[in-house]
């Protein structure tokens, strides 16, 4: 495991979406530290809200000659407020604009076949519950470049007394490769942000990953999303492992008695940690 320092400033109007933001400034900085460093160039990020992070992504590349932010998200609306589209932030910015594609509306499998190969750095902060995070990275992994970068946020977003809310710390755990935590951080227990410069038989090692989902799901995926990543898997993984998927599926539904929306818990698991953080901030200093 490495640690890392990054300093810096970020740039000056991002403080005026600092009421959308949900990263702290020092997890902006080991996002933003840790892409210069790398000099990535081919970037995905899964899970886009408003597009603060987005923002970010794209201030950091903005100079760097054939760098791509490709933004993916289930939603086409931001979750918080249904009347702005999802990462509407960005809409303020032509010129970074010019190094940014939005797909929305489906998993990241639908988009990733075409977005191709050669990724360096894929940033993931979606639903933070099973089976979320962990499809997330089954689905992206193919296509990552051999020790490419994963970023994952909220690893720590357990320690905010929602203890089942664990699966980026789990994640983070469960791949192989070389753990990367910031030097500096606010959170009591452990850094919120992480990264994992990937084995290079990353692909060989999802095993790990795919019996994760074997642990109790918050949510149910519908019937179209479980079969379009099971045809998805099947392409990319051996069937053992497509199978693990598939019983961790019906292993779920025994306990998820109705589909949930996974906006409606998006929602629910943002708001549950903006407040948690707000009465830490207010009330515990």
């Amino acid at each position: 495991m490495e640690k890392r320092k990054y300093c810096g400033s970020l740039m000056t109007s991002m403080q005026n979406y600092k009421d959308f933001a949900e990263m702290t400034e020092s997890e902006m900085l080991f996002l933003s530290g840790l892409i210069k460093e790398t000099k990535a160039k081919k970037i995905v990020e899964i899970g886009v809200a408003s597009g603060t992070s987005s923002l970010l992504i794209l201030d950091t590349i903005k100079n760097t000659e054939g760098a791509h932010l490709h933004s993916i998200d289930y939603s086409a609306d931001y979750y918080r407020d249904a009347s702005k589209r999802t990462g509407f932030v960005v809409e303020d910015y032509s010129d970074l604009k010019q190094k940014w594609t939005l797909h929305t509306g489906a998993m990241s499998c639908r988009f990733l076949e075409n977005i191709g190969n050669e990724i360096d750095l894929c940033f993931i902060d979606t639903m933070h519950c099973s089976p979320g995070e962990f499809l997330d990275y089954l689905q992206v992994l193919p296509f990552m470049k051999k020790e490419g970068i994963i970023v994952l946020h909220d690893i720590a977003f357990h320690t905010y007394d929602n203890p089942a809310w664990n699966t980026c710390c789990i994640l983070f755990s469960a791949i192989h490769g070389q753990k990367i935590l910031p030097e500096y951080t606010e959170h009591k227990y452990i850094p919120n942000i992480g990264a994992i410069k990937l084995s290079p038989s990353a692909i060989e090692e999802a095993f790990d990953v795919f019996n994760a989902l074997m642990l109790a799901w918050l949510y149910q995926i519908n019937k179209k999303d479980f079969w379009e990543l099971k045809s998805y898997f099947k392409k990319y993984y051996p069937d053992e492992l497509v199978n693990i998927f598939e019983k961790a599926y019906a292993f779920s539904s025994k306990f998820v008695e109705k589909e949930i929306r996974i906006q409606d818990l998006y929602v629910y698991s943002k708001k549950l940690y903006l407040t948690l953080k707000y009465l830490k901030l207010h009330f515990l200093g």
